[in-house]
Formats: C-alpha cells, structure tokens, sequence
C-alpha cells in the first residue's frame, strides 16, 4: 500500500504539474501576440476588436444607427460615436453576429458566418505562403495584409467615404487604376452611395470632383490644383499639408501636428473638412464643399457667375443676357445666358480698333470649368491675351502662376465670384459690349447686361469733360511743384553757403574730417574696428532675436510684393541690405536694383542681369527671367544664413564641393538637420522644432523651379505655424558650388572675399 500511495502521489504531482505547464503556455501564448494583427491563429469574433499598435483606431463588428445589419469597420478609439471611417464589407452585410474575421486557409482575410459562408474577403490570388499571412491595423488607419517582408493588401487601397491622413485619391493614366471615395447611401446604410469623390486627371492640374450617379452629374468641383492649392477653393487653409505625387495623379495629405483631421462625402454628396475636439468629445467641421448654393455645380448655367452674397445670386456676364427671360425672373437659372453681340473675331490686335475683339476682367473668381492649360511656357498675362486673341474658339482666359495660361473655347460654366483671393478671369467681347463694359464699370450701381447705357454722343460729352478738367489739374498741380521747387532751391542754396562758412565754434553745423584725423580715429582702418566683426556681439542673436529678425525681413517682404500699393519686386534681398535698429528689429534697405510690377503682371525679363552671387535663382541667372518668386529664393538663401551663421558664400572659402544649399540640401535628406544650426544658439531650451521648421521653409523657398516655391503670403504663414504642416521640399538649385554661367569667370577675377558683397550689372542673362 505505500508503494501505491508512493505511485499515486507521483502521479497526481506529474499531472497537477502538467496542468499548470499547459496553462502557462496558454497565457504566454495568447500574450505574445500582438493585440494589433490577425493571424492564422488568431481570428476577431463579432464581440471583440482589434487596436492598433499606438491605441489610435479600433477594428470589429459595429450596426448602425438603426439598423441590425453587422459590418466590419475602423473608427477612431477614442471617439464615443464611433463615427466609422472604413467598412470592409459595406454591400454585402451580416444578418446576425455569428460573423468572425479570419484568414482563410488560402491566405486571405475573410469575413464568414457561422455556418462558414463568406461575405467578404481580400481576394488575393497566388498566396504561397498561407500560414505566414498577417494582418494588422496601424496607427494610421490603415489595415495591412502581408506576408513575410511583402505587402499584398491595404484598406487604404480601397477606401469608402473618409479620407485620412496618408491615404491617396487619384489615378494612373498608365494602368487605368483609381483609387476614390464613394459616399453612404443613408446614415443607416453604408452600402456604395449615389455621390462619388475622384481626383479628375488634367495633366499637370487635375482637380477634385463629386460626380452623382457615376460619371454623369458634376455636383462639385475644386477647380484646378496649381502646386499649392486647388484655386477654387479660396479659403483652404490646410493646402500645405496636401500634396501631389509625380509619377502617378495621388493627391494626399498629413497630419504632423496629431490633429486628427479627415474628409468625408456624406450621403447628401457633400465633401466635409472635420477635426476633433478633445474638449467636446466630437467632430466639428472646419470646410465644407457645400457651403452655400453657388457651391453647386453650374448653379447660373453658362456664361452665368454666382455670387452667394447677394439677393439674386445669379447673373448674366457683362455682354450677355438670359437666354430665357422669364425662367429666369423665377429663380431657374439653369438655362444660363447668351451674348447680346456675336464676336468679331480678328485674328490679332491690329487694324479698327472699333471692329476688334476685347476683353473684360473679371476679378477673384472660380475660373470655369474645362480650362485648357497651355503646353507653351507662358510666362506673362499679355501673352496668354495673345494666345486666345488670336484663336477665334477662346471664349476666356486667365494666368495663374502655378500653372500657367488656361484658355477656354466652351461655354463658361460653374464661374462663382469670390470675396478674398480667387482668379482673374477676362472674357471675350465684341467691340460694342466692350463700351457697355467700361460703362458699367464706372457705374456699379448697374450690373444688368441687359442695361444698353449711355449714347456714343454722350459717352464724347464725358470724355472731352473729363480731359478738359484733367488738363486743368495737371496745370496747377505743376504750378504749385514750381513754387516748392523754387523755395527748395533757396533752402539748398542757403546750407551750402552755411557749410562752406562753417566755423569751430559753431558745433551744430557740419563737420568736416581730414583723412588723417579718420586714419588715427580707427588706428590706422584696423580691420579690429570693422562694425559687424567683434565675436563676443555674435552670443546676443540667440534664437529668439534671430527669429524675430526672420520674420520682420518676410512681413516687410509681403508688404512690398503684395500689401504695398505698388508691387516692387527688390531683386538684390541679401543679409548686407538688412539694416538692424538698436532693437535689433529689421529694415530692407537699397532698392536700387528693384522693380515695379503693375497690374496684373506677374513676371519680367532683362538681357541685362544684376544682383548678388549666391542669391539670384537659376532662372534668372540662365534666362534673366525675374518676379516675385526671385525674392523668394533670396529670401530662402538668408534664412538659411541666418539659422547657420554662415555665409552663403562660405563653402567657396573653404574650397569645398557644396554650396551653402548643397550642403542643407545634404543634411536634409540624411535627417541631420542639427548640423546645420549655428552651435552658439544651441542649449537646452533651444525650440528645435521652430529651428527645423525654419530650415524646411528655407528649403522651400530655393527649389529650383520657381513655381515649386512658396508665396511670401504662404511662406509667413508657414514660418508662424498658421499653416500647420509642410510640403517636403523638391531638390533646391544650386546643388554644386560651381554654378556654369558667365558668372563663375567674373566672380573667380573678384577673388573668394568679395563674392556675396558685390552687386553685378553687366553680366548678360541668356
């Protein structure tokens, strides 16, 4: 018996022993994997979720509002409504919560029944390897199916109706693949909705569009994108967080700050911009595509323009009526309007002016529909005047700088009049409503374009009044400019004899110094008394100051190319032209080189280049072309000195192969961007972020094609974090120190020391 209770004892320990081992493997194993994928293992029932790795999304069943159908879907995990965001199998949904998600023995994510019916699945063909298929909800929103080092399938490939952070709407020309948001069909009902949102590919410049029913009603459009914005969306503050890819049409965005921002087509088909408010716990919309009627899509009908702010929203263009009056007087105004004169249509500028063609403008405007940008690279407003002139099919045109000459030679439809930024639009007229135009321009009050105005006799009356009292102003105004000319002459006349007549004991007049009075002032014009020079000065521009100076030169900046009321290009901004007060707030100085743009035009050109080495951008350098987007790359070139402490012309001292940009270029895309900052500004409170900010701005501000730079307008916004996230900057100009221009041969016979100090007005641009 004590043999057997020896045994028994044996026993009973081996099994007990058993039995924990079995459960601690249980535990260990149900631990070890990751609360974020599915594997062949490990599948999601209808009561339990998946989170992503950083607990931002959830993945599992849910049911609408009223509804009992259940979907798999991913929202936000700290939103209490669980607004949905992806539905995997949004058309073909569950009748009850038997429903599991697992991979399937071939590999795929499947959605299943009880009884084993599939409702859904990722549909990936030639899976080799099954048991390694993993599935796992990111951060971002994104669910991802891989094997091993391989991703195979991804939500964001084929998203419902939100528009996250990193996902892409738009398309292949080559392969025909597209990738678009298609909206809800009710609140209750997720299945594929009537309303459609793509990126429409037109060229260069394609555009957002919600379609209703397919491809056959545009309800909404964006108007053309011009490397920053979408033009007909005058108030879209988040441009810079979007941007376009260039091997394929993908628009896409970020979210660097943890805002939470998404875009959603709801099931009315309007595209709605929402962000969370951790305050509130919920959404609030911060745009929307359907802000008012004239957000609809040809609202006027053609050659009709809406303006959301008055009475009668719609109107006819200047020279055209209601094609029906009646219809028309009711509020439908979907027939649009029709010319009162049919166009001349000469083939240039040239001969009668009463027998030629015109144009009016129309200012700050959502241009219409189906523009056709020009290949030929326009640079100047009155060029793409000519290029429709002398088409007889143009009907309109505008320049935008992002994107160039755009002519239309269909009717005008979806034009929206627009009260902050917007497009100038100039309209193709005939002689006679040309003159009905100029009235109605100096007579506000009336804009009907069935107004016919004034006589020709009565217009001759104004006209010989108004030279007549001009003339009569003009010859006063000289009048009195003789009478102050005359008492200045006087005054100079009186301080130059006081200068001559000077005495030592006079201590308020001028002083005059002999040379070697200044010699033995400056000991000798010791290169130790140079203002500027005295090292221990350099420690009182800590970061702060240096950014208060980066911001004064880019306000005074904006105000010269856009606020002032003439636009003045400077073309020589540099470090020795900013003039610091003793505050050490900054002042542009000598404008000696500047130029004064008028009106509308948005460019120039000279044969004859001047400016300073290492701050003029290539286009200007090659082919002496010049405008606001000049002063922007030299503005980008002292933002970076400033932030170094190193002059542009540095690395030519040193003898090294890159430029001061090559070298910020350089340590950009290895992620070493500290290396760049002057080491004097750096301790622990150092506001690094702002520092990286500045240089990635600065980055944007010298790519090497002007239109891939920033406005001034956009450039402060984005050095004040008002635009909150920023494009990646494309290869900046000037990569290597030798630049092969007419310059390096100039600048070589100044020597290394005078480069970035000498102002040059005699190279020849080619």
């Amino acid at each position: 018996m004590s043999r057997l209770r020896i045994i028994h004892r044996i026993v009973n320990r081996f099994l007990i022993f058993l039995h924990f081992s079995i459960l601690f493997f249980v535990f260990q194993t149900c631990y070890a994997v990751d609360s974020s994928t599915i594997t062949p293992t490990k599948a999601i029932t209808d009561s339990q979720t998946l989170s992503s790795t950083g607990g931002v999304f959830k993945l599992g069943f849910f049911s609408p509002p009223n509804s009992t159908h259940r979907y798999v879907g991913i929202w936000y995990e700290f939103d209490p409504r669980q607004n949905i965001v992806w539905v995997a199998n949004r058309d073909n949904p569950l009748k009850d919560s038997s429903g599991t998600l697992r991979i399937a023995d071939d590999g795929n994510i499947v959605i299943v029944d009880g009884r084993g019916v599939v409702y859904w699945t990722t549909n990936v063909s030639g899976i080799t390897a099954p048991k390694n298929s993993v599935a796992e909800l990111l951060d971002t929103g994104n669910l991802e199916f891989r094997l091993p080092n391989n991703s195979v399938w991804q939500s964001f490939d084929h998203p419902t109706h939100t528009f996250l952070p990193g996902m892409k709407i738009g398309g292949s020309t080559v392969t025909g693949k597209k990738l678009e948001l298609t909206s809800w069909k009710s609140e209750s009902d997720p299945s594929t909705g009537i309303f459609s949102l793509m990126l429409e590919l037109l060229g260069d410049h394609p555009q957002l569009v919600i379609w209703r029913n397919g491809s056959k009603f545009r309800l909404w459009r964006s108007g053309p994108w011009n490397s920053i914005i979408f033009i007909g969306i005058p108030e879209m503050t988040y441009a810079q967080a979007f941007s376009l890819s260039e091997d394929n049409m993908y628009i896409s965005f970020k979210d660097p700050n943890k805002m939470y921002p998404q875009f959603v087509l709801d099931h009315y088909g309007a595209f709605l911009g929402e962000q969370w408010d951790a305050d509130r716990d919920s959404w609030y919309d911060f745009w929307s595509s359907q802000s008012n009627t004239c957000d609809t899509y040809g609202t006027c009908g053609s050659f009709g323009s809406c303006n959301p702010s008055n009475l009668s929203i719609c109107s006819c263009l200047i020279g055209f009526k209601p094609r029906f009056e009646d219809e028309w007087s009711k509020g439908n105004w979907s027939g649009g309007c029709v010319r009162n004169t049919q166009l001349e249509c000469q083939d240039s500028g040239f001969g009668n002016p009463n027998t030629v063609d015109g144009f009016k403008k129309l200012e700050s405007v959502k241009v219409p529909d189906n523009a056709i940008v020009s290949l030929l690279l326009i640079s100047l407003l009155e060029d793409c005047k000519m290029i429709c002139l002398r088409n007889c099919s143009c009907l309109a045109y505008s320049y935008d700088i992002g994107i160039g000459c755009m002519t239309w030679d269909e009717n005008l439809v979806d034009i929206q009049q627009f009260t902050q930024r917007g497009t100038d639009l100039y309209i193709r007229l005939a002689p006679s409503d040309i003159d009905l135009a100029l009235k109605n321009s100096t007579n506000p009050a009336r804009k009907d374009s069935t107004d016919h105005g004034l006589s020709k006799d009565g217009i001759v009356i104004i006209v010989i009044i108004a030279v007549l009292v001009g003339m009569l102003a003009i010859s006063i105004c000289a009048y009195l400019f003789w009478q102050w000319l005359t008492k200045q002459r006087g005054y100079i006349a009186s301080d130059w004899d006081n200068i001559h007549q000077e005495t030592p004991d006079n201590p308020d007049q001028v002083k005059v110094y002999k040379f070697q009075e200044l010699a033995i002032a400056t000991n000798n014009f010791s290169g130790a008394n140079m203002l500027g020079q005295d090292p221990t000065k350099k420690e009182c521009l800590d970061w702060k100051k240096r950014f208060q100076i980066i911001e004064g030169i880019s306000r005074g900046m904006l105000y010269l190319h856009r606020d002032s009321r003439l636009r003045v290009i400077h073309r020589d901004l540099k470090v020795s032209n900013i003039l610091l007060d003793e505050d050490l707030n900054p002042k542009i100085s000598d404008f000696g080189m500047a130029r004064i743009f008028g009106g509308n035009e948005q460019q120039g050109s000279t044969r004859r280049v001047v400016g300073t080495l290492g701050y003029m951008p290539p286009e200007y350098i090659m082919d002496g072309r010049f405008s606001e987007k000049s002063d922007v790359f030299s503005f980008g070139v002292l933002l970076l000195e400033v932030v170094s402490g190193r002059k542009t012309t540095s690395f030519h001292h040193l003898g090294q192969s890159l430029s001061l940009l090559g070298y910020a270029w350089q340590l950009w895309n290895e992620c070493k961007m500290e290396l760049l900052i002057d080491p004097t500004i750096l301790h622990e409170s150092t506001p690094l972020a702002e520092i990286f900010r500045c240089i990635q701005v600065g980055l944007l501000c010298v790519q090497e094609c002007a239109r891939d730079r920033p406005t001034m307008s956009t450039t402060l916004s984005m050095l004040t974090s008002e635009i909150t996230s920023l494009p990646t900057p494309k290869q900046t100009a000037f990569i290597e120190r030798k630049v092969s221009t007419p310059l390096d041969s100039f600048a070589h016979s100044l020597g290394a020391a005078s480069v970035n100090h000498l102002t040059i007005t005699h190279i020849e641009g080619r």
